[in-house]
């Protein structure tokens, strides 16, 4: 017969007082990495003897053929990522985080999102320091708030052409100093629905600027901070080539590798600009996903888009007044991506179509905003925005999976 004590020293030892009397093994533990202490219960949420939170062991299901992991114990962004005065729950965001490379067209890429130029977008390296914008759906106002060392300067502006005017000025003359490191908005983006998470888009500044080393440390001190989300890649599609772009990929290879929560989705941008005439654009992109495969990005998706024209289009459709070099632009964009031959759904009424039969016109040409509309899916702009509602949505029913 086990002697009494022994058994009583066999309860005390396995016995998980978190699970109020379960038995668990050894294989059912962890270990506190703050304290050294052993033998925890899996389910504890804090250290019983330091009081260090716990983070719980993950379970993957598989989900349309992609693995996902649960990690619904840690918030996938920190709590220091946002300004006390935002009052932002990081539980409710969706993080976003656009990298690329200098003068890819990122910056482009984020106002065509968001359907407005507020980003600074010019041919050279513009984006300094960390740009954040998080969708509050149906928003009246916009908000800026501009970090600096000595705390937030707190700005709110109505949604109208001198209120956005504004909040641009704030945006450029911010990126321009380097007084500010910092720089959050608030504003409605209007063609991604938030889920019970609000979409957080992150612009980050390109790491192969040779004259600001700065830079990458920016963007690495980012990443640090999210565990999950989505990473945009975005690559110049008429400078495809991935090699200067080595050292970026390998620190999002072991981003991903130690946040399984986080995925990844390259943009081939400016695939407007390729000269189908002197090179095969079929092959430029095989060849660009030949390179992300050796980099260990396996599986990767890409998708091709112009983000230029999806901006100018998007002003047409929004009844913004486009400059005379736009004007130029706008004809040679539509006439590289206005639908062409019959598609049933150029006669068909949507209800995601905003008066698909009123009319628009550009010195003297009248275009139905159907076509418009139309025009601006073959960008490729519509699909990205999908895909990042995609992501919102998996990430939820991620959470909710039962460890």
């Amino acid at each position: 017969m086990i002697n009494v004590m022994t058994w009583f020293l066999f309860l005390y030892r396995n016995v998980d007082a978190d699970t109020k009397g379960v038995f668990m093994s050894k294989k059912n533990t962890k270990k506190c990495m703050k304290c050294g202490k052993k033998n925890i219960s899996y389910r504890a949420i804090k250290c019983p003897q330091c009081g260090n939170l716990m983070r719980k062991n993950t379970k993957s299901i598989k989900e349309g053929g992609t693995m996902w992991v649960n990690q619904s114990s840690r918030n996938i962004i920190d709590k220091d990522f946002f300004p006390d005065e935002l009052h932002v729950d990081v539980k409710n965001i969706f993080p976003v985080i656009i990298v690329a490379n200098m003068s890819s067209g990122k910056s482009t890429l984020i106002n065509a999102l968001l359907g407005r130029e507020l980003m600074p977008s010019k041919n050279a390296a513009c984006t300094s320091k960390m740009f954040s914008i998080l969708d509050v759906d149906n928003a009246v106002n916009d908000k800026i708030c501009v970090v600096d060392k000595s705390g937030c300067e707190l700005y709110e502006e109505k949604r109208e052409s001198l209120g956005e005017l504004l909040i641009k000025e704030k945006i450029e003359s911010a990126n321009d100093s380097d007084e500010y490191k910092e720089v959050f908005v608030t504003t409605d983006i209007k063609n991604i629905l938030n889920t019970k998470k609000n979409l957080l888009i992150i612009d980050t500044p390109g790491p192969n600027n040779s004259r600001d080393e700065k830079h990458e440390s920016v963007m690495k001190n980012i990443l640090r901070k999210i565990h999950g989300g989505l990473i945009i890649y975005v690559i110049d599609a008429t400078q495809s080539s991935t090699n200067d772009g080595k050292n970026l990929l390998n620190t999002l290879a072991n981003h991903i590798k130690n946040n399984p929560a986080m995925r990844i989705v390259f943009v081939l941008n400016k695939i407007d600009r390729i000269d189908d005439e002197k090179e095969d654009i079929w092959d430029m992109v095989v060849k660009t996903k030949e390179d992300l495969d050796k980099s260990g990005f396996n599986n990767s998706e890409i998708i091709s888009i112009s983000a230029y024209a999806a901006t100018i289009f998007k002003k047409v459709l929004d009844k913004k007044e486009l400059s005379r070099l736009e004007k130029r632009s706008f004809f040679e964009c539509y006439d590289l991506f206005k639908p062409q031959g019959f598609h049933a759904m150029n006669y068909s009424v949507l209800s995601e179509y905003s008066n698909p039969i009123e009319v628009r016109e550009i010195d003297g040409e009248r275009i139905f905003n159907y076509e418009l509309y139309r025009a601006l899916e073959n960008t490729g702009l519509a699909y990205l925005e999908k895909r990042i509602q995609k992501e919102q949505i998996f990430s939820l029913l991620n959470e909710e999976v039962i460890v």
